[in-house]
C-alpha cells in the first residue's frame, strides 16, 4: 500500500546511511569548538531518589567562565550579550539534570565597589540554558548589557544615597548571579533544595577584577549555619547584594498598602538594622534635635520589612547575641549623669548596641582554618553616611549632630566622613569608637585563676576524695602577661564543686571571701562553707566566758563575716506532721499551726533532745509547710542537717543580736571570748568555715521536691564513685572614665579553671561531653558572660546549671517575682528553652541539633541514663529532655501517657535508636 519508492526522500527523511555519516561527521566537526553545541546526544542524569531519613542531595552551582566581552582582553562593552559556562551537581559530586530543576534564574549587577542593578533577573535559565556535557551549560543572556544603570527595587524619590539609576555604567568588576532549586516530595512534604554561584567579569576600562568581599557565608554561618532567605531560593550572601543595592527600599506587600514607608533594604544597612534592631534609636523614639542635640521623646518607629508570603517581619526586639556588648554597653557618653532617669535608660539601651563588627567583617573562626574577608578591614577606613546611620539613626546627615563635646556639621556627602573619622588612633576613630573596653588590652588585662592543686585532706590522703575529707586548693591569680594579681583586688571569687560527670549533683557552691587572701599569692585554702546557727554553749552571764565553735577555722573578714546571735525566749509551738529527712529544705507542722509562723521566725527541732536540736530560719510559710533556703543564696540556712521524726517539737525561739564588739574569736580554733557581757541565753553562731564533703549529696541549687528523683536530682542519696569537677573563677571592678569624667564600671571576669577529681573507689578521669561547649556556643556569642558579668564561660554556666534538680528562683526565696515550684534551670531544659524561638540557624531553627551538640555527637540522639543504684523512683530522662521544647499541653499528655504509674519511661519503643520515629530522624534538617 505504500506507492513510494524505498529509498526516496519524499517525505523529507535522509537515507539512513547517509544520516549515520553526518551525524558522525557533524558530532566530530561541532565538538571542536568551545561554544558549540554537539548534535550527539547527550546522557541524561536520573534524579536523586530522596526517602524519609535522607539528607537532600544538594544543589552544587559552580561558574566555570563568563565570556563574550568584545573589549579589551575580553571585557565587556554595552551591547555584549554575556555568556556564561556553568555546571549543576549534588553535594557528592554526581550531575544534576538543569531541565528537572523547579526554578531557576540569572542576572548581573554591579560594579562591585556600589552595586547598582545592570541585567535584572532573567527567569529563562532552565530553559535558554544548553546542555554541553553531563552536568555542564551554557547560557547565553538574550537581553545585552545596557548603556544605563536599572532603578533599584521599589525606586522612590524618598531614598536616593549612593543610587545611580539612569546614568552610565563605569568600567570596573561587575557580577553575574544564579539561583537554581529543586524540590522533593518526600513522605507528602515539599522539601526545598537551593544552590547559588556568582562569579566576577570585568567591564569598560578595567583591567583587574576586584571582588565585593566584606562579609563571607563563612560569617554568617556562625550564627546561621546557612543563609536561607525568599523562600529558601537564596542561599549565598555574595547573591544577596546583587539585588540589594544603593537605593533600594522595601516593597508594598500583596496588599498593595506601603506598610513600611521609607525603609531601605540597601544591604550595608538593612543588615546593620536587623542586627540591632532592638538597640536602635529611631525604634526607641530617638532622634535629634535642629540644634544637633538628642530628642528622647520622638515617637517610637518599629523596625520593619515585608518579609515572606508578604508579611510583616518586625526586628524591633533583634540582639546581636556576640560577647561583650550583649551583655554589657559601651561606655557612658558626656552629660549621662544630667539626664533624666528614663533618658538614661535609653541611652543604656543604645550603647548595648553590636559593636563586634568584627564578628562579620573578620576572621569567623579565630585560629581555625577559615581566613577572614579579604576587604574586611575597609570597614575601617569607609566611613559613609549609609553605614554609619544605619546603627546612629538618629544621625540626620542634614542637622548638626552633637556628641561628647563636639559638634558635627551637616554632611551633603560623604567626602569628609574620613577626615574626622579615620581607620584607627584616636577615640574619633571607626575602630577605636567601636572597641568594648573589656576586649581593649590598654583596659582590660586580664584576670585567670591558676589552680596547681586540689587534693583531699583530713582523711586517708590517697588522692581520691572520700567523705568526711576537705578539699584543699591551691591557686594564683595572674593578668594576660602572667604578673600575680593579689586575691584581695577582686571583687568576688567563687568555688564550685559538682559530680560525677555521668548526673552531676551540686556538692558545694561558694562566693568565697577576696579578703580572706593576703599578698600576692600563691595561696592554699581548704574549700569553705557557711555554718548556720552552730550552738556554740550558752551565756551564764558571768563575764569573760569562752565559748568553742564545732568547726574551726572560722573566717571573719568582710564578705564571710561572723555573727552570734543569743537565745532570749520560746514562742508558738507545734509538732511535725511527717518525719523530715536529712537535706530536706522545709518541714512540715501540725495541721493548721502553719498561721502560727511566720517569715523570718528563728525555730528550734527537738529542743529537749540535745543531739537531735537543730535551729532553721523560715524564709516563706506555705500553709503548714514552712520553707528554709538553698545553697545557692546564704541569707538562710539551705536546709536540715538532721534528721526529725513526725511528732519532733518545732518551737519558735526570740534571739538578740550580739554586737561584733563584745567578743573576739581565735580564726583558728573557733575559740570565742566575751569582752563584753552577752546576757543570759544559748549562743548561736553563724560563720564560714571548711567544707567537709558530706555521706550524701546536699540539696540542689534552689531546690524543691518537685523536680526530684524523676528529674536526676539525687538529693540525700549516698556519694558513688566518679569522676567529680572543681571550678574556681572570679572577677574584679573595671572602672572606666570616658568623656567629660563619666564613669562606666565593668565586671571584668575570668573563666573558669577546672580540675577534674576522682571520688570514692574511682581509678580514671571520666568527661561527658553531651555539647561541643565553648566550640559551639563561641561560634555565635564569642563568649558567655552572665549574672552580673562574675560568671564568664561555657564551663561557668554548666558548673551550675549542668547540676540535676536545679530550679529558678523559686517562691519561697521571693515570695513576689519567684517562680513556680518545679521551674528548671537545668542546661539540658534551659538552653533549649532559651533557644527554641530566637535561635538564628536555617534551615530548622533549634531542631538543628548539631549546631550545639556537635556533628559527630551522638549525645543528643538518646538520653542517657541518670538513675541512682539506690533512688525509688526512675529518672524520667526523655521528659527532662524532650519536653523543653515540646511543652504543649498535647505533648506533655503523651510524655506523660507513656510513662508508667512507676516513673518508667516507653519512649525508646517509638523514638529510639533505630526505631520508627528515632530522634535523628524526627529532627532530620532539609
Amino acid at each position: 500500500m505504500n506507492d513510494k519508492k524505498r529509498g526516496s526522500n519524499a517525505s523529507g527523511h535522509l537515507p539512513a546511511g547517509l544520516l549515520l555519516s553526518l551525524l558522525v561527521f557533524g558530532a566530530a566537526s561541532c565538538n571542536n569548538g568551545s561554544n558549540s553545541v554537539p548534535l550527539v546526544p547527550i546522557p541524561s542524569v536520573p534524579d536523586p531518589v530522596v526517602r524519609e531519613g535522607d539528607p537532600l542531595p544538594g544543589v552544587v552551582v559552580a561558574i566555570q567562565r563568563v565570556y563574550g566581552g568584545s573589549g579589551a582582553n575580553g571585557a565587556f562593552r554595552v551591547g555584549d550579550r554575556p555568556k556564561i559556562d556553568f555546571t549543576v551537581k549534588r553535594r557528592d559530586g554526581v550531575a544534576l539534570e538543569l531541565s528537572r530543576m523547579t526554578r531557576g534564574a540569572i542576572l548581573v549587577s554591579g560594579p562591585t565597589e556600589n552595586y547598582q542593578r545592570v541585567i535584572p533577573s532573567q527567569s529563562d535559565l532552565v530553559t535558554a540554558a544548553v546542555k554541553t556535557a553531563v552536568g555542564e551549560y551554557t547560557y547565553t543572556f538574550a537581553a545585552p548589557i545596557p548603556a544605563a544603570y536599572l532603578a533599584p527595587f521599589n525606586d522612590s524619590a524618598a531614598l536616593s544615597d549612593g543610587e545611580w539609576t539612569g546614568q552610565s555604567l563605569v568600567g570596573g568588576t561587575y557580577t553575574v548571579g544564579i539561583e537554581l532549586r529543586k524540590d522533593y516530595l518526600v513522605d507528602g512534604t515539599v522539601c526545598r533544595d537551593p544552590g547559588n554561584a556568582t562569579a566576577d567579569f570585568l567591564f569598560g576600562s578595567a583591567t583587574t577584577l576586584a571582588a565585593r568581599e566584606f562579609v563571607r557565608n563563612e560569617n554568617c554561618a556562625q550564627c546561621h549555619s546557612e543563609v536561607r532567605a525568599h523562600g529558601n531560593d537564596r542561599i549565598d550572601v555574595r547573591q544577596c547584594v546583587l539585588c540589594h543595592t544603593a537605593g533600594a527600599e522595601d516593597g508594598t506587600g500583596g496588599g498593595g498598602s506601603d506598610a513600611t514607608p521609607g525603609a531601605t533594604i540597601d544591604f550595608r544597612v538593612m543588615i546593620h538594622k536587623i542586627h540591632s534592631g532592638r538597640h536602635l534609636p529611631s525604634v526607641l523614639g530617638v532622634t535629634t534635635n535642629p540644634d544637633g542635640s538628642r530628642k528622647y521623646d520622638a515617637t517610637p518607629k518599629p523596625y520593619q520589612l515585608i518579609g515572606d508570603e508578604d508579611e510583616v517581619s518586625d526586628f524591633s526586639a533583634i540582639t546581636f547575641p556576640a560577647w561583650p556588648s550583649f551583655t554589657s554597653g559601651m561606655p557612658r557618653d558626656f552629660g549621662h549623669t544630667t539626664l533624666s532617669s528614663a533618658q538614661q535608660s535609653l541611652e543604656n539601651t543604645m550603647r548595648a548596641a553590636p559593636v563586634e563588627c568584627w564578628k562579620c567583617h573578620g576572621d569567623p573562626d579565630g585560629s581555625g582554618p577559615l581566613t577572614e574577608p579579604a576587604q574586611g578591614d575597609l570597614i575601617w577606613a569607609r566611613a559613609s553616611r549609609r553605614a554609619c546611620a544605619s546603627c546612629h539613626d538618629d544621625w540626620d546627615p542634614s542637622l548638626p549632630y552633637r556628641s561628647n563635646g563636639s559638634t558635627m556639621p551637616p554632611q551633603a556627602d560623604d567626602s569628609e566622613c574620613s577626615s574626622c573619622h579615620a581607620a584607627s588612633g584616636d577615640p574619633s576613630a571607626v575602630e577605636d569608637a567601636h572597641r568594648h573596653p573589656l576586649v581593649d588590652p590598654a583596659l582590660a588585662a586580664g584576670v585567670h585563676f591558676d589552680v596547681t592543686a586540689v587534693v583531699d585532706v583530713g582523711g586517708n590522703n590517697n588522692g581520691n576524695f572520700d567523705p568526711g575529707e576537705r578539699v584543699a586548693i591551691t591557686f594564683s591569680v595572674k593578668n594576660d602577661a602572667g604578673t600575680a594579681i593579689p586575691a584581695s583586688s577582686l571583687s568576688r571569687i567563687e568555688a564550685v564543686l559538682s559530680g560525677p560527670t555521668t548526673n552531676p549533683q551540686i556538692m558545694n557552691y561558694q562566693r568565697v571571701a577576696p579578703a580572706y587572701f593576703s599578698g600576692a599569692g600563691p595561696y592554699t585554702v581548704n574549700m569553705p562553707t557557711q555554718v548556720y546557727y552552730d550552738e556554740i554553749g550558752t551565756s551564764t552571764g558571768t563575764s569573760g566566758e569562752t565559748f568553742t565553735a564545732s568547726r574551726a577555722p572560722v573566717w571573719n573578714v568582710s564578705g564571710a563575716a561572723t555573727t552570734l546571735l543569743r537565745r532570749t525566749g520560746v514562742g508558738a509551738s507545734s509538732t511535725l506532721a511527717a518525719s523530715a529527712t536529712i537535706t530536706q529544705n522545709y518541714i512540715d507542722v501540725a495541721f493548721g499551726t502553719g498561721s502560727m509562723f511566720v517569715k523570718d521566725n528563728y525555730i528550734v527541732l527537738d529542743d529537749a533532745v540535745t543531739s537531735m536540736r537543730e535551729y532553721m530560719r523560715i524564709q516563706w510559710v506555705q500553709g503548714d509547710r514552712l520553707w528554709f533556703g538553698s545553697q545557692f543564696r546564704t541569707t538562710y540556712k539551705p536546709n536540715l542537717l538532721l534528721a526529725h521524726v513526725a511528732g519532733a517539737t518545732v518551737q519558735v525561739i526570740t534571739t538578740s543580736a550580739i554586737p561584733t564588739a563584745s567578743w573576739t574569736v581565735v580564726p583558728s580554733t573557733g575559740v570565742f571570748t566575751e569582752v563584753v557581757e552577752f546576757g543570759n541565753g544559748a549562743v548561736l553562731a553563724s560563720y564560714t568555715s571548711d567544707f567537709v564533703i558530706p555521706p550524701v549529696y546536699p540539696g540542689a541549687l534552689d531546690d524543691s521536691p518537685v523536680n526530684g528523683e524523676d528529674w536526676g536530682d539525687w538529693t540525700g542519696l549516698p556519694l558513688v564513685n566518679g569522676t567529680y569537677k572543681f571550678d574556681m573563677h572570679g572577677a574584679r571592678s573595671l572602672p572606666v572614665t570616658g568623656p567629660g569624667g563619666e564613669v562606666t564600671t565593668y565586671t571584668e571576669a575570668a573563666e573558669p579553671t577546672v580540675v577534674h577529681l576522682l571520688f570514692g573507689a574511682a581509678t580514671t578521669i571520666e568527661t561527658v561531653e553531651r555539647v561541643v561547649g565553648a566550640t559551639a556556643c563561641n561560634a555565635c556569642h564569642v563568649n558567655l558572660q552572665f549574672h552580673g558579668g562574675s560568671r564568664r564561660g561555657f564551663e561557668a554556666c554548666i558548673n551550675c546549671h549542668g547540676t540535676a534538680g536545679a530550679e529558678n528562683t523559686l517562691v519561697y526565696e521571693n515570695q513576689t517575682t519567684g517562680n513556680p515550684l518545679g521551674t528548671p534551670v537545668e542546661f539540658r531544659y534551659l538552653l533549649h528553652r532559651l533557644h527554641e524561638h530566637v535561635f538564628p540557624v536555617t534551615p530548622g531553627g533549634v531542631q538543628d541539633c548539631s549546631k550545639c551538640h556537635g556533628e559527630s555527637n551522638t549525645a543528643w540522639q538518646v538520653p542517657a541514663d541518670r538513675n541512682h543504684p539506690y533512688q525509688s523512683r526512675p529518672t524520667r530522662v526523655w521528659k527532662a529532655a524532650c519536653s523543653s521544647c515540646h511543652d504543649s499541653a498535647v505533648n506533655l499528655a503523651h510524655i506523660d501517657a507513656n510513662t508508667s504509674a512507676s516513673g518508667a519511661e516507653s519512649c525508646a519503643i517509638c523514638h529510639g535508636a533505630g526505631r520508627e520515629l528515632e530522634v535523628p530522624l524526627v529532627h532530620l534538617i532539609r
